[in-house]
């Protein structure tokens, strides 16, 4: 049974307690009804689709279900019945097409084979499945095919790494565009070894360049690594590839990555550190032309004393100790042409004991702290950093860590929580555009502890909405809300 509950009725049932965000539409699926695998945003319609079995009871059959912008039901329609060796591997929409990529073993080849089906969002089938991609399978170094989106949402890419140990890394693309005709195919050789050149990030361009940022291996005398960054961009006109080095002067730079601006501008930052190893001093920044690859802007900017007093001793800050544990999760271009770099503090601990029969136990937790916000001004200034403190640990990591949205305004954050006297609830807190950041409060109004919050399905679809995706484990009840943001 599919439930959708009116903009009326769900405020009634899930009142909002922040004034900032308001519910537009909820898709309620029951227990009787079957849960996505997969859901996509389609901008041209600004609809919602779903791709997944078509029943709770048997995953035997998958289909495409298709929602309006109230998530208001229009169709459903089968793709395939599936023999235990499918998956679906991708889901994509691109202007009128929404397209679902299947990946499919064959044992006795010993090959993996990668097909997309073609659907038109009035729920037409384009065809039979299409094949794009067939690799070797369960074979060591071979790596599944990955995909990217364009910033604009109107192109496609797949990409797999093909490099051999020994031989040069080598990387194969697929693009596509919103008519979904064939691929534009390339080829990538860099001049650097495959088991010596670790690849970051892939991205294609608006145009249908691919960006690819990786780093080599230099590990000094001592043995301390200290990474050499480099990016490529290849141009599907000319079918070559420019490599542009990334230098940073008396730095290691330990975590690093890159977006493409709405101005076709390179925007690089990350995090380094002056002593080697994993601690973190401070942000790296850079902003490239993305034709003549130029660097616009180049900033090495160390974090305070005083911020990092939040942390350290003063004992420790005297021997030069830098942050720990802090990993770089994302960056955000801002309209300036700076960026926001979203970092978050993690580790893990383990616990060993032995239970009243004798029998030993280890325990493994998960440890995803603070989020630490830094906003680089288009000219390279750092303008603040401001910590959202937060601590959540568990065994089972997929509630762990956070949902970001921005918009026009503020930087929101979406975190699962527990705090005294509320006790556990999807949380928000914004920052604005001082770096000024608002109090913790709860989201939902009737969210249970059993309750599970897929952050990692969460999504911002625009600038001004985002999905907001959780399960109600008591009443089993997959629960789909699109939330809305000021411009």
């Amino acid at each position: 049974m599919l439930q959708i509950v009116s903009l009326f009725v769900l405020v009634i049932l899930f009142p909002v307690t922040l004034t900032a965000q308001q519910i537009k539409a909820a898709l309620y699926l029951d227990r009787k009804a079957a849960v996505p695998d997969w859901f996509e945003y389609s901008p041209k319609d600004k609809g919602l689709v779903t791709v997944g079995p078509m029943s709770r009871a048997s995953s035997r059959n998958v289909g495409v279900t298709k929602y309006d912008i109230d998530f208001k039901k229009q169709w459903t329609k089968q793709l395939y019945s599936q023999q235990g060796r499918e998956r679906i591997d991708h889901v994509a929409v691109l202007g009128e097409n929404i397209i679902v990529f299947v990946a499919e073993d064959h044992p006795k080849e010993d090959v993996v084979s990668i097909g997309a089906y073609q659907v038109d969002l009035s729920g037409k089938i384009l065809g039979e499945r299409k094949e794009i991609s067939r690799s070797p399978r369960n074979r060591k170094g071979k790596e599944p095919l990955r995909y990217s989106v364009s910033p604009n949402k109107k192109k496609l890419m797949c990409f797999r790494k093909e490099g051999e140990k020994g031989g040069k890394e080598k990387l194969k693309f697929f693009v596509f565009d919103e008519s979904f005709r064939k691929p534009e195919e390339a080829g990538l050789e860099l001049p650097y070894l495959a088991e010596q050149f670790d690849i970051r990030v892939v991205r294609v361009g608006n145009e249908g360049s691919i960006f690819v940022l990786g780093r080599i291996n230099k590990t000094d005398s001592e043995g301390i690594e200290k990474w050499q960054y480099t990016l490529f961009h290849y141009s599907p006109q000319t079918q070559k590839a420019v490599e542009v080095p990334l230098k940073f002067a008396d730095a290691w730079v330990i975590d690093l990555t890159f977006r493409i601006d709405r101005d076709q501008q390179i925007l690089v930052a990350g995090y380094y550190s002056k002593r080697g190893g994993e601690g973190v001093a401070g942000i790296v920044y850079q902003r490239l032309d993305a034709v003549t690859h130029k660097a616009l802007v180049v900033t090495q900017y160390p974090f305070s004393e005083d911020f990092k007093g939040r942390y350290l001793t003063q004992r420790q800050l005297e021997k030069g100790k830098e942050l720990e544990n802090l990993y770089l999760d994302n960056i955000l271009p801002k309209s300036d042409g700076g960026v926001l770099l979203l970092g978050e503090q993690y580790y893990v601990t383990s616990s060993t004991y032995r239970d009243l029969y004798g029998y030993w136990y280890t325990q493994t937790f998960y440890h995803y702290d603070d989020v630490i916000v830094t906003s680089v001004s288009g000219d390279g200034k750092v303008e603040w950093s401001t910590v959202v403190y937060k601590r959540q640990v568990s065994e089972n990591p997929a509630q762990l860590s956070y949902f970001e949205v921005v918009s026009g305004e503020k930087l929101y954050l979406f975190y699962e929580y527990r705090e005294k006297e509320i006790g556990n609830n999807v949380f928000s807190q914004s920052i604005d555009l001082q770096g000024v950041l608002s109090n913790r409060k709860p989201f939902l109004i009737d969210y249970h502890s059993t309750n599970i919050f897929y952050r990692s399905l969460c999504e911002q679809i625009n600038n001004q909405e985002a999905y907001l995706v959780y399960f109600q484990q008591k009443r089993k009840v997959f629960t789909l809300l699109k939330i809305g943001f000021p411009g």
